[in-house]
């Protein structure tokens, strides 16, 4: 339910705190939102905040820690103490040193600023923008967003700000000023000659545990419920949680579908004798361009998955009102398919660039090409292909799409992954492929688990590509592009205008045809289709929505940084 700030100001600036995060929390909370009174601690040249907190949040003076730590983590403030496993933002401070720390797979984005006078961490770039008072925009996001529908590895909007990288720090020397940023050390795969049977009794030890070592009131939490393996395994360990509320939400037509999330999660709950809720999530019910705002507002666009959010974020609005974090089944396994060529890995991992669709019809001023992908996720020389996949989910995906789709959610509900752990990613590391492929291992652990219950095969939520369909929403994104008055240029933004109207023949059999194989074919044969996927056309109409989160992005970012919410205090 928060999202947080520390800034350190090196003249030993005091701010006056009231009005300084009355400011922030008017401008970062989303219009649908009544948020609670934000927590704000300050004390000479060093101030901390967290926007509409919940019962859920620890505090301690400057100290914050969102999202869960392992319970049995004693010294969790304590500055120089060591990392504690969970899913978390974690601040801390004293009067020598200020200390940003991620979790082990950055499952909560931190980003931070060093200046000659100011040092701000925040789980907002918009925040560090406000209290900067300037905005340098970063054409790389631009760039990534294009291609890839994100705004890329570690990239933030503005040139100046970084993103910490999972299992890493930043710690600020007060005195000298010296920011010194250690970061981790990356996720290569170790592959362990044991049994089967020892292999699957370490992942599942370390799956019971880390979902133990959350330490939960159960009243204080729900489980987001699919029905999926991540989820079922999450209930399965928290079963006799009396108190544990269960969620699930999609389209109103998934309540029909007996193979689907829907109906599957309402046959888990019914096994667990545990309250379920079911919300409908449906495009119309907000104009698309109030849901666009909100969800920019809320997750600061650096993903354009927007399809579970068309309900205007009100399903968000209602888990906000019980005051309940958010327990979420992301893991470290991965549902990923089988990958033959470098095409493949890259889509597997949202991570495609300009050439990987025919005829691209991205400039090339706008476009990310092969000298733009970071050098630490490319390929080993001695990397399996299926190695470098599965590294690249943990190194990329989980902090730079996992953690900003859980950014959407953060305004409104604490978000915590218990299967992010960092106990269970070393078992991971450990797998051979073959058990780490098509989740093998993980799925004869969850297989017993509920027996009587399948697994669902279709998902709850709306295509994506079918709301792009819809005539308003055209017309929404050609004003956009039409009223842009720099960020792209006016051949780039003509040339996606004339084809906001054309029907994409060629992508909307692909569409079609992946969506049924996932959810009506054996897995097997669904394999062998996935192996042989090529390069496809680039669909204008995905094009337009993501230029359109970029222009809109860049006015809001423009406007926060006017924002400079503080003065020194009389």
């Amino acid at each position: 339910m928060s999202k947080a700030m520390i800034v350190a100001f090196r003249a030993g600036l005091t701010v006056d705190g009231r009005s300084f995060s009355a400011a922030i929390s008017a401008a970062m909370t989303p219009d649908n939102l009544s948020p609670a009174p934000p927590i704000w601690c300050q004390e000479p040249g060093l101030f901390s905040l967290v926007l509409n907190p919940s019962p859920v949040v620890r505090t301690q003076g400057n100290g914050i820690c969102l999202g869960r730590a392992s319970c049995y983590c004693e010294n969790l403030f304590q500055t120089g103490s060591s990392r504690p496993d969970g899913t978390f933002a974690l601040f801390r401070a004293d009067g020598n040193q200020v200390e940003v720390l991620t979790d082990y797979a950055a499952t909560r984005t931190i980003w931070y600023l060093h200046t000659d006078t100011l040092f701000v961490a925040a789980t907002s770039q918009r925040m560090i923008l406000a209290v900067v008072g300037n905005f340098d925009f970063n054409p790389l996001s631009l760039k990534w967003l294009l291609s890839s529908g994100t705004t890329g590895p570690g990239v933030s909007w503005d040139k100046r700000i970084r993103m910490i990288e999972p299992h890493s720090r930043v710690l600020l020397n007060r005195h000298t000023w010296v920011a010194d940023y250690a970061p981790g050390n990356g996720f290569r795969f170790a592959p362990q000659d044991r049994s089967v049977k020892e292999h699957r009794t370490a992942l599942e030890t370390a799956v019971q545990k880390s979902v133990q070592d959350l330490g939960i009131k159960s009243d204080q939490w729900s489980l987001a419920l699919s029905g999926g393996m991540d989820s079922r395994a999450i209930l399965y360990f928290l079963k006799s949680s009396p108190n544990l509320n269960l969620v699930t939400w999609g389209t109103e037509g998934a309540l029909h579908d007996g193979k689907g999330d829907a109906v599957i999660a309402r046959r888990l709950a019914k096994e667990c004798s545990l309250p379920h809720k079911y919300y409908p999530v449906q495009t119309g019910r907000v104009p698309f361009a109030t849901m666009l705002q909100r969800f920019l507002r809320a997750g600061e666009g650096r993903v354009d998955h927007f399809s579970g959010y068309l309900d205007g974020l009100e399903l968000w609005v209602e888990l906000a009102a019980t005051g309940r974090g958010l327990l979420r089944g992301y893991d470290a396994f991965g549902r990923k398919p089988p990958v033959q060529t470098e095409y493949q890995v890259r889509r597997a991992n949202t991570l495609l660039i300009a050439k990987d669709y025919w005829s691209s019809p991205i400039p090339q001023e706008y476009a990310i090409t092969d000298a733009d992908f970071p050098d630490h996720l490319r390929q080993g020389p001695d990397e399996p292909i299926e190695d470098w996949r599965d590294r690249l989910w943990l190194q990329h995906r989980t902090p730079n799409v996992t953690a900003a789709l859980d950014e959407i959610k953060t305004p409104y509900v604490e978000v915590a992954n218990p299967l992010l752990f960092e106990r269970i990613i070393q078992v991971v590391r450990r797998l051979p492929a073959g058990l780490r492929g098509d989740k093998t291992i993980f799925s004869s652990i969850v297989q017993p688990m509920f027996r009587s219950v399948p697994f669902a095969t279709r998902y709850a939520i709306q295509d994506y590509d079918d709301v792009l369909e819809n005539p308003a929403t055209i017309e929404f994104l050609r004003d956009v592009l039409e009223s842009d008055a720099g960020l792209l240029s006016k051949q780039f933004r003509a040339a996606i205008c004339g084809h906001l109207t054309t029907f994409a023949k060629t992508l909307s059999l692909r569409r079609r045809v992946t969506i049924y194989v996932k959810g009506n074919l054996p897995r097997p044969i669904e394999n062998m289709v996935r192996r042989h996927i090529r390069p496809e056309p680039m669909n204008f109409k995905r094009l337009a929505a993501r230029a359109v989160v970029a222009i809109l992005m860049h006015r809001m970012l423009t406007d926060d940084a006017k924002l400079r919410p503080f003065h020194r205090a009389n």
